[in-house]
């Protein structure tokens, strides 16, 4: 039995970076690339059967975060920094948990 998929890691500072799932098994920790601030959120997207069902739907789990602020060169306007909103701090419920742990050894 196969899986394919990818996850998504958001730290602290709201620096977002994707690992493949293998890789993520392999990984010593889940410290951002850029700031190396811990990660505080998760998500496991599972492409194993696809990413979108036959109504159109994502099945994968992937979420779309939200751009909150954005560094551009002033003098070639490419993107130097994104920071994304923590999927929490658009939770209807406050009490919803901001870091999803998952233990590796379960794999």
């Amino acid at each position: 039995m196969s899986y394919e998929g990818y996850v998504q890691l958001l730290c602290g500072s709201g620096h977002h970076w994707s690992v493949d799932c293998n890789e993520y098994m392999e990984m010593a920790s889940e410290k951002c690339p850029i700031c190396g601030k811990q990660a505080t959120w998760i998500n496991h997207v599972d492409q194993t059967n696809g990413d979108i069902d036959d109504e159109g739907y994502n099945i994968s789990g992937h979420v779309n975060l939200k751009l909150k602020h954005e560094l551009r060169c002033p003098t070639c306007d490419s993107v130097l920094e994104e920071i994304y909103k923590h999927p929490a701090d658009d939770s209807p419920d406050p009490q919803l948990p901001i870091f999803t742990a998952i233990d590796k050894d379960d794999y």
